[in-house]
């Protein structure tokens, strides 16, 4: 069985063939002979590619299922001190099988998918040229508008042709059957006939629902941080210190000196040095904006997506493969897989 993607990007398009057919590789069952049936993700062919496939080898072809409409949404969503990178995939599928077609002759060598006939009348593939006189027609007096009208056309009489040189009597070729010779005037005309051998495939199954997979990734974006240790190293405070005195009542002292007295003391202070020696100053961040905790690649999250579509994708035929198998219907992808495929969740 092949798998075959339909999608905009060539990394889509692999991840979606390989992971597809990661999912099925353990339930093939053998075929009749008892050999091995092979899962070959095929993630550069198209259609056309296993048309041809089929017609070559249609013994060794158990059909393709071909991933279509595939969509691509991924990027990053960004807050303060949290990051998302994700990427999200919707896609479609369909299975069709392997019926190759039996021309009404088939050619010599098996496995050719074009045949080529080569004909020719009144003369041979082998003559370096067509013998053709060239000699001009001689032309006609041109006859007035007026007088043209009022006498009619005669027929026109085609200049002898001068016979050309003698050459050897080319054999003669009889015509295959079912072609018809075409008619010629001079010899060394060659008519080639090519014919292409397209088998039949027919999509058997169809999910109905489109599948999707979401897949994400989560991380701390450096520059948050590196803005919060640079607002605790350029922080500043100021620290006020207030001292109260109070003057008692002394026999003998005048009462004006009697009462409180206050003392106030300010200090301010820069705090430049933080727990873990982190003091980054302003300037010093945008080298570190592309920096995260805990990583953000893309190419894994778009990995993980298209696992999971691989999973739906498998999840589905098992669905509809159970329903049939309970009917005793039988559409020719069913029959591909062993029993450990309807037993497994």
């Amino acid at each position: 069985m092949f798998v075959l993607v339909y999608a905009t990007d060539a990394t889509t398009t692999a991840y979606l063939a390989y992971e597809v057919a990661a999912r099925f590789t353990p339930y093939m069952r053998p075929d009749p002979n008892g050999r091995a049936q092979w899962v070959m993700p095929e993630p550069a062919w198209s259609l056309a590619d296993y048309a041809a496939q089929c017609q070559n080898d249609p013994e060794n072809t158990a059909g393709a299922l071909v991933v279509y409409d595939v969509e691509n949404d991924a990027g990053t969503f960004n807050w303060l001190l949290y990051q998302q990178t994700y990427a999200h995939l919707y896609a479609k599928a369909f299975f069709v099988n392997c019926i190759p077609f039996a021309p009404p002759f088939r050619p010599a060598q098996p496995g050719m998918t074009s045949y080529s006939q080569t004909i020719t009348y009144g003369g041979t593939p082998a003559s370096p040229e067509p013998q053709i006189d060239k000699t001009p027609l001689p032309r006609a007096t041109p006859i007035p508008p007026v007088a043209a009208a009022l006498v009619p056309t005669p027929t026109p009489t085609p200049a002898p042709v001068p016979s050309p040189s003698p050459s050897p009597t080319p054999t003669a070729v009889p015509s295959p059957s079912g072609v018809t010779p075409m008619p010629t005037t001079a010899p060394g005309i060659v008519s080639t006939q090519n014919t292409v051998i397209l088998p039949t495939m027919q999509v058997v199954w169809r999910n109905e629902n489109e599948i999707d997979d979401f897949a994400r990734q989560a991380s701390v974006p450096f520059v948050s941080v590196a803005a919060l240790g640079a607002y605790l190293a350029s922080r500043s405070f100021t620290q006020t210190t207030t001292t109260s005195k109070t003057v008692p009542l002394v026999p003998g002292v005048s009462t004006s000196n009697a009462g409180s007295e206050t003392v106030q003391v300010q200090r301010q202070a820069n705090n430049t040095t933080l727990p873990y020696g982190i003091a980054i100053l302003g300037s010093a961040l945008l080298p570190l904006s592309s920096v995260n905790f805990g990583g953000s690649n893309q190419t894994r999250i778009l990995k993980n997506a298209a696992s999971g579509v691989a999973t739906k994708v498998r999840n589905e035929i098992r669905a509809d493969c159970s329903i049939k198998r309970a009917k005793n219907g039988d559409d020719g992808l069913c029959s591909l897989f062993n029993e450990k495929f309807f037993n497994d969740k």
